[in-house]
């Protein structure tokens, strides 16, 4: 019976230590990356009154409108 358990223990060790060798980035750096990484916002330069006033652009085709809703490449995505 003991050597069941730690055989257990030892396949158990063993996979945890295969995952956190897989969870690294594959640049060997330790920062993840996040969404603010991957995407920049286009100042919207609209002042109050004009059409764009409210919304915000991204360079990856998102924008949302004043009132929370998602597009992609003008079409509808999400709203919340």
């Amino acid at each position: 019976m003991k050597n069941n358990t730690t055989l257990i223990l030892l396949a158990a060790a063993g996979a945890a230590a295969y995952l956190l060798l897989k969870s690294k980035p594959a640049s060997g750096g330790t920062k993840t990356r996040t969404n603010t990484d991957l995407v920049s916002e286009i100042l919207n330069n609209d002042t109050p009154g004009q059409a764009g006033y409210g919304w915000r652009y991204f360079d990856n085709g998102v924008a949302i409108s004043p009132n929370g809703i998602y597009y992609k490449n003008g079409v509808e995505v999400w709203r919340h």
